[in-house]
């Protein structure tokens, strides 16, 4: 079903919007917007159901189960066929129920919603720039309300979940996105959107900057300091900014994260030595000081 303009006239459908604007509110309009935003593909999984399922044809099996073991010692002594029957009885009902305990593991695998596609989809149903709750039934809190937590079913999963990037990522998406409404050329008004690889195109520039700067700060750090205590101190607090910075900007493993502050702590120690044998070869009187303050 299809809404007419004010001036008896069909919406363009040759864009989203256009589309988007001629479809009725309720399913066929948030079916819309899901298309228009596949994040927002969130559906119940009806995990308690499953299950139900899942038990009853335990309970099923398992007295089929039973009877077979009966007839098995029957036949070895009569020698009829009780068991075989039994067998072909069993056979479609273990298929049925090998294929939805794959199913279920298939769907207990899918990824669940962002909390802010959640929020996006309850604004668009609820919102009057939405579609104004237009559902009535047992459905009007299916995905929630935006002004009442806790009314949504609570086992939804995503069609299309996003993409779990490392947490910086994952922080400038969330949040500092907004920030960046502030540097758009346009300023009419209405909805800005960015995608997720625009996000992710900053935060790989961001985190190449970062990766790039870490070690040119530390051995500019490591040369203005005079004493060994200092310069142990400093590149243990690199050590772990170089740790806080992989777990930060990257999806890097601990074993990963160990190996890459081990070798960062080695060029740091060459460095110290390398400067050390420097200050000798040009000023013995400076080197001799080096050596007494550090007492090592």
């Amino acid at each position: 079903m299809v809404n007419a303009s004010d001036d008896g006239k069909f919406p363009n459908w040759a864009t989203q919007a256009g589309i988007l604007e001629a479809l009725v509110p309720g399913y066929p309009k948030l079916a819309g917007e899901m298309q228009k935003f596949p994040e927002m593909n969130m559906f119940r999984q009806f995990g308690a159901l499953n299950a139900r399922n899942l038990i009853k044809r335990i309970n099923g099996n398992s007295n089929l189960y039973a009877k077979d073991y009966f007839h098995l010692a029957q036949s070895y002594v009569e020698g009829n066929g009780a068991q075989w029957n039994l067998i072909l009885q069993i056979r479609p009902k273990l298929k049925e129920y090998n294929e939805t305990l794959v199913q279920q593991n298939v769907i207990q695998n899918i990824g669940k919603p962002s909390k802010y596609d959640s929020e996006d989809i309850r604004n668009f149903i609820f919102l009057p720039n939405g579609m104004n709750g237009p559902f009535t039934g047992t459905d009007k809190y299916l995905w929630g309300h935006p002004d009442k937590p806790g009314y949504e079913a609570g086992d939804f999963i995503a069609l299309k979940p996003r993409a779990r990037e490392h947490q910086f990522s994952h922080f400038v998406a969330t949040y500092a996105v907004h920030l960046l409404s502030w540097f758009r050329w346009s300023k009419n008004e209405g909805e800005v959107l960015y995608t997720d690889g625009t996000i992710l195109e900053i935060t790989y520039w961001l985190t190449g900057f970062v990766a790039s700067m870490v070690p040119i700060i530390s051995i500019k750090v490591l040369q203005g300091i005079y004493t060994l205590s200092g310069r142990i101190g400093a590149i243990a607090a690199f050590n772990l900014l170089i740790a806080v910075c992989m777990q930060t900007f990257t999806e890097a493993k601990r074993s990963e994260v160990f190996a890459v502050v081990a070798v960062f702590t080695a060029v740091q120690v060459v460095f110290v030595g390398q400067a050390l044998n420097d200050v000798q070869e040009v000023n013995p009187a400076a080197a001799l000081m080096f050596n007494t303050t550090c007492q090592c």
